[in-house]
C-alpha cells in the first residue's frame, strides 16, 4: 500500500512488513548476509508475520532479523539449512530453563543467579571507563542509573548496539547526568566502544525503538521532554513532538494500517498515556525509504488520550486533556512500561 515497493509480492524490506500481513510463504530473503539471516536463508512457510527459520527455531522482527532485507518470490519445497561458519553468533538454538537454578550458575562476578544453560559476566560498571575488545578503555566513563534500553543490529556485520538510557536527575555531560550510552559489540559479543548519543537531559527513563530505528528517549521530569536518538551517533538527537507534559516513561507504536500511531506512557498518579498520530506532512516522512528522512514522522501531529469508559468497559480517546488525568488517576496511575 502507499509507496511501498514489493519485490515479486513481497514486502521490500523487513521494517516496511512489521505490524503488516505479509507471508513469508515462498520467499527467500538475499544480500543479508550479516548473521542475523544470511543470503539465501529460506522463511518458515508456517510461520506468517516475517518471522524466519534460523537454526532450527524462529526469531521475531525485534531480536534477529534484519530491516534491511529484500524478499523476492521464489518457491522453496523446504527451508533451506542454516549457514555455520565466522560470523554466525547465532548458529545455534537458543536454550535454557527459565526458573531453573539446580546448576547453581552465576554470573563471573557471582553477582547474579542464572537459570541453568545461562551465563553472564559484567561489561561496564557506572563511573568507570568500559574495557574494550583488544585492552583498551573508552574515553568516557560509563553512565550513572543505567535504565531503559533496547538493542540495535550494527550497520556492518554481525555485531550489535545497546542503547542505554540514564536516569540521573542532572543534566550535563558527564557519567553521573541525563542522558543515553551506547555500547558497541563485535561478532564475538566483546565490546569495542562506548559513546553518548544524549546529553544536557534529566531522568531519562524510559523509552522505545521506533520503527525505522532510532531509540526514543523519556524524561521523567516536571518539563520534560521525548528525544529521538541515533544508536549509531550519526545524527544530532531531536526532541520529537510526542508530547510536552513531562514525566513520560515509554514509548511504542502500532503501525498495523495505513496510518501509524505512537504511544507514551507517564509515570505519576494522573499519568495518562498519550496517543500521536502524523499528519500528512509527517506520513510523507513515514513513507520516505531512508531511515534518517523518516525521523520528522514524529515532528507534526495530532494528540489526544486515553479514556476507560467504566460503564462500557470500553476505552476511548479524547482531547480533553483533564478529563483523561483524572480518568487516570482514578483507574490506571502511574502507568510505566507500554508497548503494542
Amino acid at each position: 500500500p502507499g509507496s511501498e515497493q514489493f519485490r515479486g509480492g513481497c514486502y521490500e524490506t523487513f521494517s516496511n512488513a512489521r505490524g503488516r500481513s505479509l507471508r513469508c510463504q515462498d520467499c527467500k530473503c538475499v544480500g543479508c548476509g550479516n548473521g542475523r539471516l544470511d543470503t539465501n536463508e529460506a522463511c518458515e512457510t508456517s510461520i506468517n508475520d516475517y518471522s524466519v527459520l534460523l537454526s532450527g527455531s524462529t526469531c521475531a522482527y525485534e531480536q534477529l532479523c534484519s530491516r534491511g532485507c529484500r524478499c523476492k518470490a521464489q518457491p522453496t519445497a523446504a527451508p533451506i539449512p542454516p549457514p555455520t561458519g565466522p560470523g554466525m553468533f547465532y548458529s545455534k538454538p537458543l536454550s535454557f530453563d527459565a526458573g531453573k537454578f539446580s546448576a547453581g550458575k552465576r554470573s563471573t562476578d557471582g553477582n547474579i543467579i542464572l537459570s541453568n544453560g545461562l551465563s553472564a559476566r559484567p561489561i561496564a560498571q557506572a563511573g568507570d571507563q568500559v574495557e574494550l575488545a583488544g585492552g583498551g578503555k573508552s574515553e568516557l566513563k560509563f553512565h550513572k542509573l543505567p535504565d531503559g534500553a533496547a538493542v540495535f543490529p550494527a550497520k556492518q556485520g554481525c555485531g550489535w548496539l545497546y542503547a542505554s538510557n540514564a536516569e540521573n536527575d542532572k543534566s550535563g555531560t558527564d557519567y553521573d547526568d541525563g542522558g543515553v550510552g551506547v555500547l558497541e559489540f563485535n561478532c564475538k559479543g566483546e565490546v569495542t566502544a562506548y559513546y553518548k548519543i544524549a546529553w544536557n537531559t534529566k531522568r531519562n527513563c524510559g523509552g522505545g525503538a521506533t520503527p525505522w530505528g532510532s531509540w526514543i528517549t523519556c524524561e521523567e521530569v516536571e518539563d520534560g521532554q521525548i528525544h529521538q536518538t541515533d544508536p549509531y551517533g550519526e545524527k544530532e538527537p531531536a526532541v520529537t513532538a510526542l508530547g510536552s507534559l513531562g514525566y513520560y516513561e515509554s514509548f511504542t507504536y502500532d503501525d498495523s494500517t495505513t496510518t501509524p500511531t505512537f504511544y507514551v506512557s507517564r509515570d505519576r498518579k494522573d499519568g495518562v498515556i498519550t496517543r500521536f498520530t502524523p499528519d500528512s506532512k509527517a506520513m510523507q516522512c513515514f513513507n520516505a525509504s531512508d531511515p534518517y528522512s523518516r525521523w520528522c514522522t514524529l515532528d507534526s501531529g495530532t494528540i489526544d488520550y486515553l479514556y476507560l469508559d467504566e460503564d462500557t468497559n470500553l476505552i476511548e480517546w479524547t482531547i480533553d486533556e483533564k478529563k483523561a488525568s483524572d480518568n487516570a488517576q482514578d483507574l490506571y496511575p502511574s502507568s510505566e512500561g507500554i508497548d503494542v
